[in-house]
């Protein structure tokens, strides 16, 4: 069967232990991914051939497969099917992270996944460089929360385009992976990272709301709550 894969690559300003820890710590992973994660051990009591469990927000978690784990260097997991690869290179004062996110169907009907997997990993991997650079080594309130509109994406993207708007609150764009993507940080809430989300299925939209809350910001999680709730409510 024909598959799809995406490759990306991201220069970090940390070491590649950091970056391992980033991406194979839960403690870590909860500052720029998803909401909740742990580490189910192996038959040996490693990692390695265990299970990481992540979830986002309310959703279940779901388990990924530790196909090889190579401290400071590479990991892999596997789920569904398809396969997600870590590569760590450090090089100088920084580290290049390598993505490689693969086993997706050729078939059309999989576009709409396919193509908010890239926007998602770009989104995330831009919170991530933020955190490394502005938020290293401090404590997170990671507050996530989705909804389903019954709405296309090209109706719902634009009423997401404008942050501050969203959030309801003034915001520094930090990036703008994709069409629907949107990275930003909040003065307000100690200049911690958002990452707003805007996925297309079909005739329908899934909507995002990340919050990595940092420093003070992590007395806000109520704050993001709530807003996302409006959120929800004004682009229904």
């Amino acid at each position: 069967m024909n598959t799809r894969t995406h490759e990306l690559q991201i220069s970090l300003p940390a070491s590649a232990n950091e970056v391992w820890e980033a991406v194979s710590t839960p403690s870590e992973i909860v500052k720029w991914f998803t909401s909740g994660a742990r580490i189910e051990p192996g038959p040996d009591g490693t990692p390695s051939q265990g299970k990481l469990w992540l979830a986002w927000g309310d959703s279940p978690e779901g388990a990924h497969h530790i196909l090889v784990w190579e401290p400071g260097k590479r990991l892999v997991l596997g789920y569904g099917g398809q396969t997600v690869e870590f590569s760590i290179e450090a090089a100088g004062g920084t580290t290049t992270l390598h993505l490689v996110h693969s086993g997706f169907s050729a078939d059309a009907k999989f576009d709409d996944e396919y193509e908010a997997t890239f926007g998602g990993w770009s989104t995330y991997l831009a919170v991530l460089n933020y955190v490394l650079k502005n938020k290293r080594g401090q404590d997170v309130v990671n507050v996530t929360v989705t909804s389903t509109v019954e709405r296309p994406g090209h109706e719902v993207k634009p009423l997401m385009a404008d942050g501050s708007q969203a959030l309801g609150m003034p915001v520094n764009v930090v990036s703008r992976p994709k069409d629907g993507y949107l990275v930003v940080s909040v003065p307000a809430l100690d200049d911690s990272p958002v990452a707003l989300f805007c996925e297309a299925f079909g005739g329908k939209s899934c909507v995002t709301v990340s919050a990595y809350l940092f420093g003070d910001g992590r007395n806000h999680a109520e704050t993001i709550r709530e807003r996302a709730r409006v959120l929800f409510a004004e682009i229904k």
